[in-house]
């Protein structure tokens, strides 16, 4: 017994089937077209670095003198607030913000004063010591370094030094008095 003739069958499986082939391709330009990929976008070009620095301020009987620093020349020179050189002019200066108004070649630019960067050694300076007759030279003035930049037992070995040397001080005086 026949239910669907063959020509019918082949229609409804057209039928079915054309969806799914559109489908596919729907499906295989998802692959190349991610909607959730965004392209790799360049980072911003660096700014460029700085012609020009602020080295020092000082005021003097009511105005400014600026010392700038060009980096490519790698010089510096001061010059007074209003005043012109061969190819700077210095505009202005906010003590508050400590920012120069500088002008070069007709480009206006705002230079921060610079800060200086100190790095710790990891010495701690000491006064000079009155040295007590037969002290090693060497060991009286040998520099002193942080407790926190010694390792643990280099800290334990050092104050079992320090206990020795008060011991044998105290042997000392109980033998001359």
């Amino acid at each position: 017994m026949r239910i669907w003739p063959t020509r019918s069958r082949s229609i409804l499986a057209l039928l079915i089937l054309t969806p799914l082939v559109g489908a596919a391709r729907d499906w295989s330009d998802l692959l190349n077209h991610n909607p959730f990929y965004t392209a790799p976008v360049a980072p911003p070009p660096p700014e460029p670095a700085p012609q020009l620095e602020l080295r020092g301020v000082v005021k003097e009987k009511g105005t400014y003198l600026l010392n700038v620093y060009d980096v490519a020349a790698k010089r510096s020179w001061w010059m007074q607030v209003g005043a012109m050189d061969e190819e700077l002019l210095a505009r202005g200066y906010d003590p508050k913000r400590e920012v120069a108004t500088l002008e070069r070649q007709g480009k206006q630019l705002s230079v921060t004063l610079r800060t200086s960067s100190i790095r710790s050694t990891g010495m701690i300076a000491q006064a000079p010591r009155p040295r007590a007759a037969g002290v090693n030279q060497l060991v009286a003035s040998a520099p002193v370094l942080a407790p926190s930049s010694r390792p643990m037992g280099e800290v334990q070995r050092m104050e079992a030094i320090a206990e020795e040397i008060r011991l044998r001080r105290e042997q000392r005086k109980r033998q001359a008095g």
